[in-house]
Order: C-alpha cells, then sequence, then structure tokens
C-alpha cells in the first residue's frame, strides 16, 4: 500500500551487485526527513542523528553493519547538549575525530515547504565514536566572518591527503529567511579544521 507517514526505515546499496537490501527500520525513532546520517570512524556502523518527525528532534540511533541491527540503547544521553535540529550540513572530521553538524532548521515553517522556519549558524562537534556533544561553536563578534542562518543547504567534508592533521567542511547554499521571506542563498563556504598537538 501507500506509506503517507515519515518512515524510520534504513536501506543499503551494494554497488556491485546493484541491489538494495532493507536493514530494518529503527524501534527507537520515530518517523523522520532531514537527519544527520554519519559512517563512524570504524567503517561499521552508522548514526542517525536529530531531524524532523513533526517537530525538530535532538535523538539519535546507531545501527550496526557486522551484527546488521541496531544498537539497544539511543542517543538521547549523548545528544541532550544539542539543539533540537534538522536538514543540516553534517560530516565526519578524521583530523579531529569528530562529527560536525552546521546550522539547520530548529523551527519549522508554518507553511510547510511554500515558507522558511527559524535557522541555526552554529557548529556543534560529536565525539566521534559515542555521538556524545563534545563543543557547540557560535559566531564570536560581529566582525567575525560566519554563514548566515540557514538550512537545506549541500556540503561535504574533504580530508587532506597530505596532511592528516586537516579536514574541511565545505557547503553550498540552502534556504534562510522567515515565512514572510523566505530566501534561497547561493553562497560557498569552506571551514578549515586543523588538529593541534596537545
Amino acid at each position: 500500500g501507500v506509506v503517507t507517514s515519515r518512515l524510520a526505515d534504513l536501506y543499503k546499496f551494494d554497488t556491485t551487485a546493484e541491489t538494495w537490501t532493507n536493514c530494518t527500520a529503527s524501534p527507537l525513532l520515530k518517523g523522520r526527513g532531514g537527519p544527520n546520517v554519519f559512517m563512524l570512524p570504524d567503517k561499521k556502523k552508522i548514526a542517525v542523528v536529530a531531524g524532523f518527525c513533526g517537530f525538530e528532534s535532538k535523538d539519535g540511533h546507531v545501527y550496526d553493519l557486522e551484527t546488521q541491527s541496531w544498537k539497544e540503547e539511543g542517543l538521547q544521553q549523548e545528544l541532550e547538549k544539542m539543539r533540537p535540529r534538522s536538514v543540516c550540513v553534517h560530516g565526519y572530521l578524521p583530523c579531529i575525530d569528530k562529527a560536525v553538524v552546521f546550522g539547520g532548521e530548529v523551527d519549522p515553517s508554518d507553511r510547510g515547504h511554500e515558507g522558511a522556519g527559524g535557522f541555526e549558524h552554529d557548529i556543534v562537534l560529536l565525539d566521534g565514536t559515542t555521538m556524545e556533544v563534545v563543543a557547540s561553536i557560535t559566531k564570536g563578534d560581529d566582525n567575525e566572518v560566519w554563514p548566515e542562518q540557514r538550512g537545506w543547504s549541500a556540503g561535504t567534508v574533504v580530508a587532506n591527503e597530505d596532511e592528516s592533521n586537516r579536514s574541511s567542511l565545505y557547503f553550498f547554499g540552502g534556504l534562510t529567511g522567515d515565512d514572510e521571506n523566505p530566501k534561497r542563498l547561493a553562497d560557498f563556504w569552506k571551514c578549515n579544521v586543523v588538529a593541534i598537538d596537545q
């Protein structure tokens, strides 16, 4: 039959056989759109973090690719310090073993996809193994160059092969403004991250 609600399922695609496999739905997460999906550094687990499920959320769940099962416990405690959000720029920064989330929608639009809700422009760092929030970074002062608030951006992380202590977060465009004046962005940003030996 036709499904008319948001889903909490997960599928994987075999690029050699060109086949899909149903990894089953998370038993803990509500169906949602716009989550942050991270491949954890051991390459054996996937974390689903936050997203919109009728409201902005800040929960999460880890899927183990080896056992083909969801972890028994969710990530509610680990993500407690993060503001609920969806449609963020996100990725994994190997140089500091942290997952990164930039911005996203924090207040849904009353007009759905016809408008723009409330957005953030902070940087949230999560521990690369536990997914616990370890830092939230905001614009320092009015003179600091910083991207404006946004959601619905396209982004990725690129690791520097020549310098293992350096990674870069790139993102393009997105949606900002509010329901009265939604604004499509066409700017491009690069955030360099460098690991410093303590």
